[in-house]
């Protein structure tokens, strides 16, 4: 996890695998496991996104 006080967090998150389903064929995909990203804004940037 980094966080940018007041500003951003980044934060590692892991995906569990799945099945999913091709929309054009209706054919299951199987989708493995990975990490992706979750961003999270801070309070100060919230605040300079309303104009305050």
């Amino acid at each position: 996890k980094v966080t940018i006080p007041g500003f951003l967090t980044f934060e590692r998150t892991h995906r569990a695998a799945r099945t999913a389903r091709n929309p054009q064929t209706g054919d299951p995909i199987d989708i493995l496991a990975g990490y992706s990203v979750k961003v999270s804004a801070g309070s100060k940037l919230k605040e300079a996104a309303k104009g305050k």
